[in-house]
């Protein structure tokens, strides 16, 4: 396994060398646990203790991310005060050629922070610190045999503020306000900072507390975020977003969509009803067995009959 961060991340003794049975190849939630990250910076360096794994991604094909939860042993003068509370480390391997989350967040925050738009960092994730590291030898020797064909990627590693998921929340009225505040969020994001999420789904849809114990939703994730731009190209081959929250027009490849704001939209109408209907149900069960063509189909069916799924959404909403 070629992280490119083996200088990095210590880990003693390294898992990967101890064989395992074939039920337990998958990345175990402690394989980090204990593990000190060193990252350097102008003015010191940063030091952190990682510790459970939150997510990695399925799949060879991709960015390989993996989120894990983290505290800050040594911070520099910067982030004075973030020493001891609870972050996350973010590892992947983005196609080199496009603009990075951590960039895209930093963007929209510093817009967001010199005109009248404060309400709206309390609603967007926060970088406190990320870097790329260069190419390895391995992936030189991928780009000389592969030429054009081979997309490269960069190793990225972004440490973030804590959010929390949507299944952390116990009261009804909360959840309300995360999605309305993810709703604004989205909209100032298209609006004022030209940004398109294109990935909304029930993970990326996470929540703070403030300082009185105040929920506030946020926009999570901004890894397949691009800026708005009529001539822009997509920077991966690979089709964006997480498939049971897809939009119909993303999901019939057929109609080779341009990614638009009303799509994302669609996404966060789906977010809803998946949160609030029983996943059990068939009718939304579908969703999440199906894909490509088979599951804009379903969706269309969602819309356009509405005697199989009145019951289902007159039980959670009023007059439905």
């Amino acid at each position: 396994m070629n992280w490119g961060i083996s200088n990095l991340i210590a880990l003693a003794p390294a898992p990967v060398s101890v064989p395992l049975p074939s039920d337990q190849r998958s990345p175990h939630c402690d394989f980090f646990s204990g593990a000190p990250l060193q990252l350097p910076l102008s003015n010191g360096e940063l030091r952190l203790i990682l510790g459970t794994i939150l997510f990695y991604q399925h799949g060879i094909i991709g960015r390989g991310s993996f989120v894990i939860e983290a505290t800050i042993s040594v911070a520099p003068p910067q982030l004075a005060g973030k020493k001891g509370p609870v972050c996350v480390v973010k590892l992947s391997r983005p196609a080199k050629k496009r603009l990075s989350e951590p960039t895209l967040i930093v963007e929209a925050r510093q817009l967001a922070s010199r005109q009248d738009w404060q309400w709206v960092l309390q609603h967007l994730p926060e970088i406190l610190y990320s870097t790329e590291l260069p190419s390895t030898p391995t992936q030189m020797r991928l780009v000389a045999f592969f030429k054009d064909t081979y997309e490269q990627r960069v190793v990225q590693i972004a440490v973030m503020a804590q959010l929390f998921p949507m299944s952390a929340l116990t009261d009804p009225a909360d959840l309300g306000t995360v999605f309305r505040d993810v709703f604004k969020c989205y909209r100032w994001l298209c609006e004022h900072a030209k940004l398109l999420h294109r990935d909304i789904s029930v993970a990326n849809i996470m929540f703070r507390r403030g300082s009185n114990g105040q929920v506030h939703g946020v926009l999570n994730d901004f890894d397949h975020a691009i800026r708005i731009d009529p001539e822009s190209t997509p920077s991966s081959r690979q089709r964006t977003g997480t498939a049971p929250y897809m939009a119909i027009d993303i999901l019939d490849a057929s109609l080779h969509p341009i990614h638009l704001y009303r799509h994302d939209l669609e996404s966060l109408y789906y977010v809803l009803v998946c949160t609030v209907c029983p996943s059990e149900d068939p009718s939304i069960k579908k969703w999440f067995n199906s894909g490509g063509s088979v599951m804009a189909d379903l969706k269309r069916a969602f819309f356009t009959k509405p005697h199989l799924t009145r019951n289902l959404v007159s039980r959670f909403f009023q007059n439905g």
